[in-house]
């Protein structure tokens, strides 16, 4: 099965899991998913966006999908999938696809510290992160987030540098 499957198939069974299935636009005469459930108007919605590099206009990924502890983050072309999908709750960047946080990996906060996806847990420092303009810096050291030796291919890793603001560690939504 080709990476396109793997995430179809995995979206479905995200969906399925988290109790989120979308009605058609035609059924409800909106032109956005509205999830099944949400009958009231005012039923809040997280907001879920892409984070994208400046450097080379891909967006941060969880790698194939993968919805377990410890799955690696990347870069990829922009497709909208819930594995690029992200919002800041709390401090916190979740993705839509695990639900999962993003986590420096083993609380190594050192030069090239490694990033990946890991049950949320709001009060370890390693999954709390902040905007500085267009940078992401962990509250873990203050370093900042970038894509690893300004790589600009598919699949390159990310990681913690310092903040030097090169086009590699500049990130937007959307």
């Amino acid at each position: 099965m080709g990476r396109l499957g793997r995430m179809m198939s995995l979206a479905g069974v995200a969906a399925l899991v988290a109790g989120t299935f979308f009605l058609p636009a035609a059924a409800t005469g909106r032109t956005d998913p509205v999830p099944a459930a949400a009958s009231a108007p005012d039923l809040a919605r997280p907001t879920m966006l892409n984070i994208r590099s400046n450097y080379n206009n891909r967006c941060l990924e969880v790698r194939d999908g993968n919805p377990g502890n410890g799955a690696m983050v990347t870069m990829w072309d922009c497709t909208g999938w819930p594995s690029e999908l992200f919002d800041m709750v709390n401090g916190q960047i979740v993705n839509a696809i695990n639900g999962k946080c993003l986590d420096v990996v083993a609380s190594n906060g050192e030069l090239g510290g490694a990033v990946n996806m890991f049950d949320c847990h709001r009060e370890w420092p390693s999954q709390q992160w902040w905007w500085d303009g267009s940078q992401i810096r962990t509250r873990l050291t203050g370093r900042c987030l970038e894509i690893s030796a300004a790589n600009p291919g598919l699949g390159a890793t990310v990681q913690l540098w310092n903040c030097t603001g090169t086009a590699n560690q500049q990130w937007r939504h959307g």
